[in-house]
């Protein structure tokens, strides 16, 4: 039952199609009780797909966490992408106070993000796949001359629940293979 909770399409295409369905036998037969129960679909369709969207599930939560780190990093804003960072994280800390203050970022996206939650009944620990894209300048005096690059990479980190939010614990480049994890 949970993808009802994650994803509004099921609910709205099954709804819709038996919607068709029955104002179509309307149509032909005239019998108002077909018009009843496609009235009936529809506010049951629609009242799946409001739930939908006012419970956030546990993978949404880690799925927003990993946008809300892309929009940080977006926003050149150090401070706001260390604060996603568990207390424990310390050489992804350390790394990324060293790199970002060199950088200037231009845009980041996460797509093709992929959880699994531990455990599934209560999960405390996710670890997520995604595909990161950054686009970023070199903000170095020894290069005079500015370049943009773009790096892309599938990344999978682990996060943890921690204080009510979901905090990366440890990360790892999956082209590289380079772990910061400790």
């Amino acid at each position: 039952m949970q993808w009802i909770l994650e994803n509004p399409w099921p609910a709205g295409v099954v709804g819709a199609v038996f919607v068709v369905g029955f104002l179509s036998a309307w149509g032909q037969t005239g019998q108002k009780k077909y018009l009843g129960a496609a009235a009936a679909v529809a506010v049951v369709a629609l009242a799946l797909v409001v739930v939908e969207h006012l419970i956030v599930t546990p993978r949404e939560e880690v799925e927003q966490t990993i946008h809300e780190i892309a929009q940080a990093l977006e926003q050149n804003d150090t401070q706001r992408v260390l604060s996603y960072l568990h207390p424990q994280a310390q050489l992804a800390r350390t790394a990324l106070r060293r790199v970002l203050p060199q950088v200037k970022i231009y845009w980041a996206r996460a797509s093709d993000i992929r959880v699994e939650l531990s455990p599934e009944n209560d999960p405390q620990r996710a670890r997520v796949k995604v595909f990161g894209t950054i686009r970023f300048e070199y903000r170095m005096r020894e290069m005079p001359e500015r370049f943009q690059r773009t790096y892309a990479r599938e990344v999978e980190a682990i996060l943890v629940r921690h204080q009510g939010r979901w905090l990366v614990r440890g990360y790892r480049d999956g082209v590289t293979n380079r772990q910061l994890t400790e």
